[in-house]
């Protein structure tokens, strides 16, 4: 079955910010204010170039739909050019779907119906978000950004942890172009740490990381559980019901393998669930001695297989 997944370029231009404690995306002051590859950085690679260098085949046929994401803090509305059946691309504030520290977005009206969850902190100039469709015909769209507005100040000598929010979208239930009632696109909220290794006696730098407390905030599972219940007209004597009860759905940790850094403070490692590979991630570091760092994670795991595309934000412990 071909799956298709479009790409958002990663991204260096950030504009300026206040406080970025939160989501940070009612912090910007600048209107529009966009996120676009400006060259300052060298672009990370597609999802699909570095999947399909990484794991062979075509998981990932990507088509590059999505070409940037801009922010209107006057209307708070997300404009993302490229993507297919979201008419004139643009999304508004959904408050109610947001994920721990990431703003969710919705765009009006279209064929296909997306999702945008962003993130920004202010602080430290970074950026992260994924954007996403449930299948439908057999397809589906989306993509992910990742944005860095300075180059940072990288440590030596010295090992750093990065914690943080993770958020995801999630496709869940069959993607078969037959049956499109069951593929539905759930958020995913989750914690990240990451540890980096700045010190000297290796060729580079390099980090490696976690992603923890998986938890689905939008469907919930079912589990058999045997009750004793009395015997009506019977005092005194039970008997046992099979009954289901409402769980909800968590997920394993999805680990990021060790991985070196450039000197750009850019990483890119292969993404693992329960000893798997199962995907990519990708990210950046930002601000003085790597006091934050923001990164991209696309997987595909379970079965059904699910696509998750997922964006993480992360900040020095100490």
């Amino acid at each position: 079955m071909k799956k298709t997944t479009a790409v958002v370029a990663s991204c260096v231009a950030l504009m300026s910010c206040g406080s970025g404690e939160s989501t940070g995306i009612s912090s910007f002051v600048s209107s529009p204010d966009r996120f676009a590859n400006s060259g300052e950085v060298a672009a990370i690679p597609t999802e699909t170039q570095r999947y399909n260098e990484t794991a062979g085949g075509d998981a990932f046929a990507g088509q590059n739909e999505v070409t940037s994401i801009t922010y209107d803090s006057a209307t708070e509305t997300l404009t993302i050019l490229g993507d297919p059946f979201d008419l004139a691309g643009t999304f508004k504030r959904a408050p109610k779907r947001d994920v721990r520290g990431f703003a969710a977005f919705e765009n009006e009206g279209g064929a296909r119906n997306y999702l945008a969850l962003v993130r920004v902190d202010s602080d430290n100039n970074l950026a992260a978000g994924v954007v996403g469709t449930p299948f439908r015909l057999d397809n589906e769209f989306g993509g992910t950004v990742l944005a860095r507005g300075a180059a940072p100040t990288l440590p030596t000598n010295r090992e750093v942890r990065h914690v943080g929010d993770y958020a995801g979208v999630r496709n869940v239930g069959t993607n078969n172009g037959d049956d499109m009632s069951n593929s539905f696109l759930h958020r995913v909220e989750g914690r990240v740490q990451l540890d980096l290794d700045f010190f000297t006696d290796r060729q580079s730098a390099g980090i490696e990381g976690v992603i923890t407390n998986r938890r689905n905030m939008d469907g919930t599972t079912t589990r058999e559980v045997e009750v004793e219940v009395p015997v009506i007209g019977r005092p005194g004597q039970t008997t046992t019901e099979t009954r289901q009860i409402a769980e909800e759905i968590t997920y394993q940790d999805i680990v990021l393998q060790f991985t070196g850094i450039d000197e750009n403070g850019n990483f890119s490692g292969i993404a693992a669930v329960g000893g798997q590979p199962v995907g990519l991630y990708d990210g950046m570091i930002a601000g003085n001695n790597a006091a934050a760092s923001a990164g991209i994670v696309v997987i595909q795991e379970g079965s059904p297989v699910s696509l998750e595309r997922g964006a993480f934000i992360a900040r020095a412990t100490d």
